[in-house]
């Protein structure tokens, strides 16, 4: 049965909308066991020389004037910039991608940086769905050598010439699979930015199943899953719940499997009881099953480093609890 975890809080605070000691627990334990996804979304700002996506939106919105209200909505953002203002879909994503060419790299020696903390763990697939390469540049950084590969969602990407995963490719944590599933910006024709763009991908991923790999497709299935910098009512996040969907109903089945989904959802503000509640409602509608969702709210960045001290002192503890060595 699918368990849902939710969002971020400050480091090691007692707080009642914390993850209790139990679900980290079990979330450091499938880490240790290699039984863990994560997923990076377009509002985690590890860095702020990166902006987020709502953040771009909004500049867009000042530079071409965009008329409604919803201005730190990427997709609807773009899509008025396409359509209204550039008249091409393709100038739009030029557009973007110019303006994080020569983006400064993380610092990846810093114990904290959030990118190399997950690139430490023992993990054998992260998917991107923000349009950056620093997940597998953390990865160099420590020593492992990751297999980047873009969906091939869109008929018109050059990408789609691009050789597929090697026959014999199976992730672990020294070679991980990075699967970029909303391309990235040194691929322009990759990126699924409009709204256009994300009724196409649900599409032509429901049409041609194997526009996501079967490796990425079983770690969706069967690992825990970690959401960060995703608001749950973006179109992005709804698109993944529902390719997460169609995976969990029409793939093999895995009856006793359980599911962890940690959304780490930047909040300004405590949430409330009826937000937590509605955000269950809303999860529950879309994946049409039961689920328990503890809820952790505060950044991005403060998880991490939670993440990182959690993991550090389980890990002295792994062998008298039985757990698998990292490789």
């Amino acid at each position: 049965m699918p368990e849902i975890i939710s969002s971020p809080v400050p480091t090691v605070l007692k707080r009642s909308d914390a993850l209790d000691d139990e679900k980290w627990k079990i979330l450091l334990r499938r880490i240790q066991n290699q039984r863990c996804t994560p997923f990076l979304g377009p509002e985690t700002c590890f860095d702020f020389s990166i902006p987020a996506a709502s953040v771009l939106a909004e500049e867009w919105a000042d530079e071409h004037n965009y008329p409604f209200e919803d201005r730190k909505n990427l997709p609807r953002v773009a899509q008025f910039v396409a359509y209204k203002v550039l008249e091409s879909v393709d100038a739009v994503k030029e557009e973007l991608a110019d303006k994080f060419r020569g983006l400064k790299v993380p610092d990846f020696s810093h114990p904290d940086e959030p990118y190399r903390i997950l690139a430490s763990l023992p993990l054998n697939v992260y998917i991107n769905t923000h349009y950056f390469v620093f997940m597998s540049l953390a990865l160099m950084s420590q020593y492992k050598e990751p297999q980047r590969i873009v969906c091939r969602w869109n008929d018109n990407d050059p990408s789609e010439h691009e050789p597929d995963l090697p026959a014999a490719y199976d992730p672990k944590p020294a070679c991980p699979l990075v699967f970029h599933m909303f391309g990235h910006v040194g691929d322009p024709s990759s990126l699924v930015l409009t709204e256009d763009d994300y009724l196409d991908f649900v599409v032509r991923t429901s049409d041609k199943q194997d526009l996501i790999p079967q490796a990425v497709q079983s770690a969706m299935k069967n690992n825990s899953l970690l959401f960060f910098g995703y608001q749950p009512n973006d179109l992005d996040f709804r698109v993944i719940l529902r390719s997460l969907y169609r995976i969990w109903q029409y793939g093999p089945s895995r009856k006793g499997s359980s599911y962890t989904i940690q959304f780490i959802h930047v909040a300004d503000n405590k949430p409330t009881p009826e937000q937590i509640a509605h955000l269950k409602e809303y999860c529950n509608r879309y994946c049409k099953d039961s689920m328990s969702i503890g809820v952790y709210w505060g950044s991005t960045n403060e998880f991490m480093t939670e993440l990182r001290q959690r993991w550090e002192e389980y890990h002295r503890a792994a062998p008298a609890l039985g757990g698998v060595p990292c490789q």
